[in-house]
């Protein structure tokens, strides 16, 4: 506050002297005042002669009202010789010279206006906004920014950062490509050179990482990027090079694995590989259900229904069928065909024909392979197969799904008679219905070979999933679960005279309302070394023998080293029945059975000739393991707790591990390996000791 001396102020008026405004001083100067702070000055108002002056306003009539106010002290009417007081109050909000002026008006008649003329500068602030101890008035060139301050370090940030009034000259990015002299740009008059950009041949160390690749060779080959190399990292691929089947475009033409010398637009590589590249006649030829017809069966130009292709099938004897829904009903009489589903998966291309048909009708020698595709809802108004009818020929599976396809007769998904069936991996049947027997698959006089199939949710009368009449049947490593039928055979029935090596098959879950819960066997007579053996069969029931049974006037055949837990059947024979009337040439040796639930675990009927022997028996509910004749038993048949690895009595197979423990008493006691049984010349285990009897164990122990 800047305050005047009364000595400075006008003599006192007479009592009877007229009134008179006086103000001092008139002309006040605050001086600089820095941004954000506030000074303040008094102007003295007095009445210097008598009566009462009234002050009727005091304000900025002049001047920034941002930076200039005014506050008057009273009111109250000025008696003679009374004064009063205004505050001028001066808060700059920036730099520089502020004039302005106040008017005091009053009633005084011969001065109705005096003028205060006002004087000040503002100047630089001196409050720390950014508590770096500096302020504006300090030399803060940015009091917003903590590390913006005098004596600061300079960082490559584009700023003057210690407030020296210049920015270094190396944090400029002159070339705008977000990249300073500081920070690694190595070339800043030019924006495609900056860290991190990609090398190109522009004989520039394009990346600033101090190196000009454009010419070097990273992979060896004799060439580099900028000599047409379209893949530096791989010493295969060049201009030039010899292009083989590797996905690569090994001579950089811009096409992956273009071997067509021939020209006939099939390549060496690829599913489906042109079968002779000399002869632009041989190709093979490709669908695909989505085009338009009119194609001519190319790659590029594929035909648009299958019955084309088949029609214009050359030298290669092969089609390839792109994804999609094929609903034809085809017809293949004598020759060779490989069909291929190209999706990489068998459910991206399906065969679902019309109502009434089934997908193919293969007679006549033909030689048919389908490959990954699936065979969906087949449903033939009458007769065999609901997807497939083989008579006569061979069909192969590979990598195919058949599932919910119905036949009226036998095969619900494929029927055979004299004919083969091939069943070469990763084949799933499910949920397919024959009207009569094979649920998914019945053969008749043929043969059928599977590695690996799944069967599952089959049903039929007899065979659930499978039928097999007067058949060579060759099973190995296939899983049956689920399966069900009307009259016998759960998973598989088995008829007539038969070649059999089945092994290594898990038989879980089916269910038979007459015999066999997993594999009914009924006159069933096989060559010497024929078998079932090695089978895990396991939660399966029927009327009779839960688990196999062998009916019918002869049965022959070795079945050894299974194991049977957890089968029921509401009469005898829970794990095995045996009730062939000649079962002479029908060995049953060094199986184990346990926990199954039924009259007895395993029943033969006396006087029929069968040979059982070496054989544990445990914990049939009834209490009876064994029924069978004294002249059936060809020893060391006993009752003992097997000791599984792990097992849990509650009906759940998938919580157990049926394997033995070192301690089991089946461990090494099985029939020894000299003992001769149907032509079986050894019983040894795989690793030379002495058979263990149950499925780890013989000649095709787990």
């Amino acid at each position: 506050m800047i305050w005047l001396p009364l000595a400075l102020l006008a003599c006192a008026p007479k009592e009877d002297a007229a009134p008179a405004l006086s103000v001092t001083p008139s002309a006040l100067d605050l001086g600089t005042v820095g941004i954000g702070t506030v000074a303040e000055a008094a102007v003295i108002l007095q009445n210097d002669g008598g009566g009462a002056i009234e002050i009727l306003s005091a304000s900025l009539v002049e001047g920034d009202t941002r930076a200039w106010g005014v506050a008057r002290e009273g009111f109250d009417p000025l008696e003679g010789e009374a004064l009063t007081t205004l505050t001028i109050t001066f808060s700059p909000d920036e730099e520089g010279a502020s004039p302005a002026q106040v008017q005091i008006r009053s009633d005084d008649p011969s001065s109705p206006s005096l003028y205060v003329a006002l004087s000040g500068t503002g100047g630089p602030s001196t409050a720390d906004n950014d508590a770096d101890g500096y302020s504006v008035a300090d030399g803060d060139c940015d009091d917003g920014r903590d590390e913006v301050y005098p004596g600061a370090d300079e960082v490559c940030d584009g700023r003057d950062d210690d407030c020296d009034g210049t920015t270094p000259a190396d944090e400029t990015d002159a070339d705008g490509d977000g990249y300073r002299l500081c920070a690694e740009d190595c070339d800043d008059a030019d924006p495609s050179v900056h860290p991190g950009a990609a090398e190109i041949c522009d004989e520039k160390d394009t990346d600033c990482d101090g190196a000009t690749p454009d010419h070097t060779d990273s992979d060896g080959d004799g060439y580099s990027t900028c000599d047409d190399d379209c893949d530096d990292a791989d010493w295969r691929v060049y201009p030039g090079a010899v292009e083989v089947c590797d996905g690569a475009d090994n001579d950089c033409s811009g096409r992956v694995d273009d071997l067509d010398a021939d020209g006939d637009g099939a390549t060496l590589c690829g599913d489906l590989p042109d079968c002779d590249d000399a002869d632009p006649a041989a190709f093979p030829v490709f669908v695909d259900p989505a085009v338009e017809p009119g194609g001519t069966g190319t790659l590029d130009a594929p035909f648009s229904i299958l019955a084309d292709a088949i029609d214009a099938i050359g030298t290669c004897r092969e089609i390839g069928l792109a994804p999609g829904t094929y609903t034809e009903s085809t017809v293949l009489a004598g020759g060779e065909v490989a069909i291929y589903g190209l999706a990489g998966d068998p459910s991206g291309v399906v065969f679902t024909p019309d109502e009434g048909e089934r997908a193919f009708t293969v007679s006549d020698g033909a030689d048919v392979t389908l490959v990954d595709l699936t065979l969906l809802g087949g449903r033939p108004a009458e007769g065999d197969g609901g997807a497939i009818l083989v008579t006569d020929a061979v069909v192969s599976l590979w990598k195919v799904i058949a599932s919910n396809n119905t036949s009226a007769a036998d095969g619900g998904a494929v029927s055979v008679s004299s004919g083969s069936l091939f069943l070469a991996g990763d084949v799933v049947f499910s949920g397919n219905v024959a009207g009569d027997d094979g649920g998914a698959v019945a053969v008749v006089s043929g043969e059928v070979y599977d590695q690996a199939t799944t069967w599952i949710d089959n049903r039929a009368t007899q065979g659930g999933a499978l039928l097999a009449v007067s058949t060579g049947l060759h099973l190995q490593d296939a899983t049956y679960e689920g399966n069900s039928a009307s009259g016998d055979g759960g998973a598989i029935a088995i008829e007539g005279e038969s070649m059999l090596s089945i092994e290594h098959l898990v038989l879980t879950g089916n269910s038979a309302d007459g015999r066999g819960g997993a594999i009914s066997l009924n006159d069933v007579t096989s060559p010497a070394e024929a078998y079932l053996r090695n089978l895990v069969v396991t939660a399966n029931s029927a009327d009779e023998g839960g688990g196999l049974a062998f009916t019918g006037a002869a049965s022959e055949l070795i079945v050894a080293n299974n194991t049977l837990v957890g089968n029921t059947s509401a009469g005898e024979g829970a794990a095995l029945f045996i009730d062939a009337t000649d079962a002479a040439g029908l060995y049953v040796w060094s199986n184990v059975f346990a926990w199954n639930d039924g009259d007895s675990g395993l029943w033969s009927s006396e006087g029929n000739g069968a040979s059982i022997g070496y054989n544990l028996g445990y914990a049939t509910n009834s209490g009876t393991d064994f029924v069978y004749g004294i002249e059936q038993d060809a020893g060391e048949n006993f009752s003992e707790d097997p000791l599984f690895t792990t097992f849990t009595d509650d009906g759940d197979p998938d919580d157990d591990d049926l394997g033995l423990r070192g301690s089991s008493p089946a461990v090494d006691s099985g029939p020894p390996d000299e003992l001769g049984a149907g032509g079986y010349t050894s019983w040894a285990d795989v690793d030379g000791s002495v058979n263990d009897r149950g499925h780890g164990g013989g000649r095709g122990g787990w």
